[in-house]
């Protein structure tokens, strides 16, 4: 009755009607999960949203600024342990780059995004055989753009910087080795082409449209993770170790055709394309204790998924429309590692797949309702502490809408159910909490917000709130309480 009460009095107001206005450009989740029912630049399919940077030259000609905060704070009842997060909306979940930071049209044909955002995680979500304590990384990104009518070319540079500390960490019980410091540091920087070929040339905005493209990406120079660990063995000796990772080739490219019928159809099909080759090196104080180890080939990385995705609007009368939207992808991800002999060590593939629907009912500026579901499924061998099984389902539920209260101002809610089951060997992570092996693991997350807008400002604001916790434990304790905070700010001039 919790859950339906607010759902009911959401759908009352969302049928009383108001003036035609229009949406937000800046929405942050506030629906818990409706992208392929709600319409919105921010959830477009288009190639600006996925990656290319020639998508920026087929974007309205606007000069903007645009922010985004995410804030979550999750406590263990259990162990009082507490995880916190706090960076931009676009990258805590995620790495894409759009509606963020300053975007400049020197001309109606070339375009100038520029950004910088930073990301912090304390006791964060982490299945590394070492947990870092805390994490820091700044980022910048810059894109450029030039739209020559058929075709359409685009570059990006991102710089990424990382520092980390690391929790004291013994092995296993019977270890004599405990880690009693650590720090690390990640310095990268990576440079992406974008080319899309549009047919027609310039269309006009109630135009069809078909766009084939993509991209290609690599980094520039060799991308370097370099920790330092104070060691102690059998709480006597000291040891300091120095572990050095170059990524030595990082090559992704990505095929793109997109199609749109302007207010009737999205859809895209997409590809990528990655492989990653990374070396190691170990220095060792006492190497009679942990040896040394010459630079060697480590791991051998390939990664491959293709998307097909569409968001369809259809006309039930002159103020309502009936909206519907699917997703689907499948990726295979490859990790072989090698031993510093240069002999292999193990070979593990991952396949996973993600489906997702999307239903609903808009009023266009007057409200929205709508369901949107998804079921992940991952199943593999993983050589993340040595070679195990990977095997993981999960299913998630959203039902959730928009209501405008007048011109300006405009409510959004949504209640998202989610069910993960882990039958694998090791934790599988999910975005803010990792599910152990044999583990079941059940949420249940109540989102609102309040969106503004005219026509030169727009935001949204988002609270939430969730209780993830182990299905059939009989301990009591075994959940967290989750309360997380989203802002997003757009700005027109």
């Amino acid at each position: 009755m919790k859950i339906l009460f607010p759902l009911l009095l959401l759908v009352s107001l969302a049928l009383a009607g108001i003036p035609k206005v229009l949406a937000s450009e800046t929405r942050v989740d506030s629906t818990g999960g409706l992208s392929l029912v709600m319409d919105d630049e921010s959830v477009a399919i288009n190639p600006y949203i996925y990656s290319n940077p020639a998508g920026l030259g087929l974007l309205p000609v606007q000069n903007r600024f645009d922010y985004t905060e995410e804030w979550l704070r999750e406590t263990a009842a259990s162990t009082n342990e507490i995880i916190h997060l706090y960076g931009t909306y676009n990258d805590v979940g995620n790495s894409k780059f759009y509606y963020q930071g300053l975007t400049v049209w020197p001309t109606d044909r070339w375009a100038v995004q520029a950004d910088a955002d930073l990301f912090n995680n304390d006791n964060g979500n982490f299945t590394y055989d070492l947990p870092p304590l805390t994490n820091d990384r700044t980022r910048e990104y810059v894109r450029t753009t030039y739209n020559f009518g058929p075709f359409v070319l685009g570059a990006s540079l991102i710089p990424v910087q990382l520092n980390q500390t690391f929790n004291s960490y013994s092995t296993n019980p019977s270890s004599l080795f405990e880690t009693t410091s650590g720090t690390g540091t990640y310095n990268s920087l990576t440079g992406t082409g974008g080319l899309l070929v549009c047919f027609p040339g310039d269309p006009g905005p109630k135009q069809s449209r078909l766009e084939l493209g993509g991209t290609f990406g690599s980094q520039l120079g060799m991308n370097q993770q370099k920790n330092d660990f104070g060691l102690e063995y059998n709480s006597v000796t000291p040891i300091n170790l120095t572990d050095t990772y170059l990524t030595t080739t990082d090559i992704t490219w990505q095929p793109q055709i997109f199609y749109e019928i302007p207010g009737s159809f999205q859809g895209a099909l997409l590809g990528q394309f990655n492989r990653t080759n990374v070396t190691t090196q170990v220095v060792s104080t006492d190497t009679t204790l942990i040896k040394s180890t010459a630079t060697y080939n480590s791991d051998n990385t390939t990664y491959s998924i293709g998307v097909a995705t569409f968001k369809m609007t259809n006309s039930l009368s002159p103020s309502l429309n009936f909206k519907t939207g699917g997703y689907f992808s499948l990726e295979s991800a490859t990790d072989d590692t090698f031993k510093s002999n240069g002999n292999p060590s193990n070979d593990g593939t991952i396949n996973t797949w993600v489906g997702q629907m999307g239903v609903g009912v808009e009023s266009p500026g007057s409200f929205t309702v709508g369901l949107q579901a998804q079921i992940t499924s991952a199943n593999g061998q993983s050589v993340t502490n040595g070679l195990s099984p990977v095997n993981y389902l999960s299913y998630q539920f959203t039902v959730g809408g928009e209501r405008w209260l007048s011109q300006d101002w405009a409510f959004r809610m949504g209640i998202v159910f989610e069910n993960d089951l882990n039958t694998g060997d090791q934790d599988y992570a999910t975005l803010y909490y990792p599910v152990g092996p044999d583990q079941r693991i059940t949420a249940t997350t109540l989102t609102a917000g309040v969106g503004y807008q005219d026509s030169h400002l727009k935001t949204d604001f988002m609270f939430w709130t969730g209780q993830p916790s182990i299905y059939g434990s009989p301990n009591t304790d075994d959940f967290a309480t989750q309360i997380g905070l989203q802002l997003a700010l757009g700005i027109i001039f």
